[in-house]
């Protein structure tokens, strides 16, 4: 292996470790999110996919990120699941590191690839079993294309594949077509960048066109409007201040080393890496929907770590080795408390999973508040025929049954409306609860906030 290149192999093994043990602490139960990629990719294989509908509402193809979640779910349960998206995210941090050396040298790859691996949404993100997952592999994997391209049209194709799958995997990673065209720019230079660019647009539009024409009849995802009709609306200070914690430790890092890069006229770069780490925020400030803003921010620190890898190489080079010490004694601290935060901010209801597998009987439905949660045990399990038994309460009205009072099972917070309006006019009587916390952003104060939660399971007498 050539001098120094075994760093980055080093820093790779020491995330994927770091991944399994996460993995195996099992600190929660599945997000609602991991919990409905498992059932549409059990529902594909068994060839119920696209009866189901889930193609009209995903925002990522339900024959790629579902599918492997399923048979990893298939082989190790929640945990194979997390697994493989934790092989995928080391994949991802590996292509970075490469694509780093190809545009910085060595040093400077390791050192960003070192920092990546702390950063603590990338920490959380590379084991939640999402669609995410794969389209951030997707992404670093054509950024390691588009890094080796300096001539010919070879490696600006495979980088289109790459980008392809990314996009196919999750739509919205469709707008980080704008900084790999940036980085092509930077490696190529702007008059030679032309025939390239042409060729990853191309092929990477070819493959995406061909997928949506076949999926939806149109060039576009027409699924996007259920992202961007979502309700769950807050205010854009506070979406702000949300970006502002994901951001701060990349961009201050980023922001000495585009200094370097800028005097050393490596400008196409810096405004590069300056557009991605923008793009996503400015999305959510624009559209006031706060939805998965932590997981979006990741793909734009792939361009940011590239920067902060200049940053911590200058200062080492510098001889302010105490500095770079301290530097990374913080962001790890910063990391594993962001990582810890995110881990913890659902409720874990896999004790009353159990409780429903041991006595919901044949042909019993369930009305429930987060219901992929629940139906990705009930389902395979064989406890309930089909998905759509468990029912989410929010859309009950439009679903198998209007009135709940029917419903064997109710299950969910007991405070929250739409439980407490059912629980008020039916004759639901508790079997049992469950107490845990979730732990949150708290935007006013700018810290990590703690609250008590509770879940009750409910059965008609």
């Amino acid at each position: 292996m050539r001098g120094g290149a075994w760093i980055r192999w080093v820093i790779a093994g020491a995330f994927l470790g770091a991944q399994i043990a996460l993995v195996a602490a099992d600190a929660n139960g599945p997000f609602v999110d991991e919990g409905l990629y498992v059932v549409a990719g059990l529902r594909v294989l068994e060839g119920q996919g696209p009866a189901d509908g889930y193609a009209r509402w995903f925002n990522g193809s339900p024959f790629a990120w579902p599918v492997l979640a399923a048979l990893g779910f298939r082989v190790g349960g929640l945990a194979g699941v997390r697994l493989v998206a934790a092989v995928l995210s080391t994949v991802t941090l590996i292509a970075f590191a490469a694509a780093a050396e190809r545009l910085l040298g060595r040093r400077v790859a390791a050192w960003g690839a070192g920092l990546l691996a702390l950063n603590g949404l990338f920490l959380a993100l590379a084991h939640f079993a999402v669609y995410d997952v794969p389209a951030l592999t997707g992404l670093a994997m054509a950024m390691y294309a588009l890094a080796r391209a300096p001539a010919g049209i070879v490696w600006p194709i495979l980088g289109g594949i790459a980008f392809a799958a990314a996009v196919v995997a999750k739509y919205g990673y469709l707008a980080m077509a704008v900084p790999l065209l940036g980085l092509l720019v930077a490696v190529r230079g702007l008059p030679h960048a032309v025939r390239p660019a042409a060729a990853f647009l191309g092929v990477s539009g070819a493959v995406v066109g061909a997928y949506f024409l076949a999926v939806f009849g149109a060039p576009y995802p027409s699924s996007a409007s259920a992202y961007l009709g979502q309700t769950l609306v807050r205010s854009r200070a506070h979406i702000a201040a949300l970006q502002l914690v994901f951001t701060a430790a990349p961009l201050a890092l980023m922001a000495v080393g585009a200094l370097a890069a800028w005097r050393a006229r490596q400008r196409w770069l810096v405004a590069t890496c300056a557009v991605a780490v923008s793009l996503y925020p400015t999305f959510h400030l624009w559209s006031a929907n706060f939805v998965s803003s932590q997981k979006h921010a990741v793909a734009g620190f792939l361009f940011a770590y590239l920067l902060a890898g200049v940053t911590l190489d200058r200062l080492w080079r510098a001889g302010r080795r105490p500095a770079v010490v301290w530097v990374l004694a913080v962001l790890t601290a910063w990391g594993a408390l962001q990582c810890y935060w995110q881990d913890r901010s659902w409720s874990d209801v896999r004790p009353l999973v159990r409780h429903l597998i041991g006595n919901m009987r044949p042909g019993d439905r369930i009305l429930a508040e987060s219901p992929w949660s629940y139906a990705m045990y009930l389902y395979p399990t064989g406890i309930v025929d089909s998905p759509f038994a468990v029912i989410d309460t929010a859309y009950a009205a439009a679903r198998a049954d209007p009135d709940g009072c029917a419903v064997p099972w109710l299950v969910g917070d007991p405070a929250g409306t739409q439980l407490r309006d059912l629980l008020a006019r039916c004759p639901h009587r508790l079997v049992r609860s469950i107490a845990g916390e979730q732990y949150y952003l708290d935007t006013t104060r700018l810290r990590v906030g703690r609250q008590d939660t509770a879940t009750a399971l409910y059965r008609l007498p």
